[in-house]
């Protein structure tokens, strides 16, 4: 395509999981205006990206935005390893410039979660009615089952999910560091501010949503609690290993709290933790994090998201940090609900 895809839909395509890619047919290269159709009828575009994609040139040309195309002009010279060419051979901009890209056309809170999923060790990608078929033919066993495909998160009684556990496509040191780069760039303060704001590697929404809810700053709806840390890897002593049968165990909230407390805050998902096996594991787990002076409190998603419960818990684990909140005016509960709208929507839809 004549042109690199960004913004929204370069985040679309870098939740696609390898394997569904490896079922696209390739682009045709060159001019969009040459292979309109082409690129209309393209799976990629039909089921998944949508219209209209956006697209960054590079230059002095600033053609005007079609129904199909939103063109985005870029005219100073582009940030270090800013464009990669993708499997399908067109080129799209790298997961951190995507996201600068995007700090211009979303809200904060939005480019912060889009931050947390490519900086986590998950994506959220909902295939289409095509691409589920196209998934369960056996005849794409091979290409399902290739080097490097993303594993689809599945319930107990194995139903599949929209979530999709991959390594991070970007290190958060390295994002801070490329957006630390891009001074000058637009969308280069709000994106120092989101890399800052992301407080580990999650591993799914769920983690996001109540990481934002008790890290962010105050003004922005959150508790104000930076010190968290998301899947905090902690050694295991000879006894602990023993009792659990792991040489560690990662938390997925973690905090150090005053004169040496340090509290577990472990995501009950019904997704992942809705069967005895993993109820077992927790509860070894658990007890041998205990065992080492560690506070573990499991927390639910309708604790999270009902805003009276989430207040009593976050006022719990200030308590058991020894802490005090800060005092909620109605200021403060005017952007928490909007905090709320923004973090509790329909993941899959994040960008439009």
């Amino acid at each position: 395509m004549d042109g690199v895809l960004c913004g929204p839909s370069a985040f679309k395509y870098w939740r696609i999981p390898p394997q569904v890619l490896s079922l696209c047919p390739p682009l045709p290269i060159g001019d969009f205006a040459r292979h309109r159709s082409d690129y209309l009828e393209h799976p990629l575009v039909k089921e998944i990206l949508g219209l209209p994609l956006s697209r960054l040139l590079v230059g002095d040309r600033h053609p005007n935005s079609t129904s199909n195309l939103t063109n985005h002009a870029w005219s100073g010279p582009l940030p270090p390893g800013a464009v990669v060419q993708s499997e399908l051979g067109i080129e799209v901009t790298s997961p951190a410039f995507t996201l600068l890209t995007l700090a211009n056309q979303v809200s904060y809170i939005t480019l912060v979660m889009c931050a947390y999923e490519l900086c986590g060790s998950f994506a959220v990608f909902k295939p289409s009615p095509r691409i589920e078929e196209a998934l369960a033919s056996p005849r794409n066993h091979a290409a399902l089952n290739m080097f490097g495909a993303w594993e689809r998160v599945c319930s107990a009684n194995g139903k599949a999910s929209n979530l999709w556990s991959r390594e991070p496509l970007i290190d958060i040191d390295e994002l801070r560091n490329f957006a630390a780069n891009t001074d000058g760039m637009r969308g280069h303060r709000a994106l120092v501010r989101a890399a800052n704001d992301v407080r580990g590697v999650a591993a799914s929404p769920f983690e996001v949503q109540a990481a934002m809810l008790l890290s962010l700053d105050t003004r922005l709806g959150g508790c104000g609690f930076k010190d968290l840390q998301l899947n905090r890897r902690i050694w295991l002593s000879a006894s602990a290993r023993a009792t659990s049968g792991r040489s560690s165990a990662i938390a997925d909230l973690y905090f150090e709290g005053e004169e040496g407390v340090k509290l577990d805050i472990e995501c009950q998902s019904r997704l992942i933790h809705n069967s005895v096996p993993a109820a077992i594991e927790d509860s070894n787990r658990s007890l041998s994090l205990q065992m080492m002076g560690v506070t573990v409190l499991p927390i639910t998603f309708e604790q999270v998201h009902d805003e009276k419960r989430f207040d009593r818990l976050a006022d719990h684990i200030a308590k058991v940090l020894g802490r005090r909140r800060a005092r909620r005016s109605e200021r403060y509960r005017v952007v928490e609900v909007e905090l709320r709208a923004q973090i509790f929507c329909d993941w899959s839809c994040l960008v439009a």
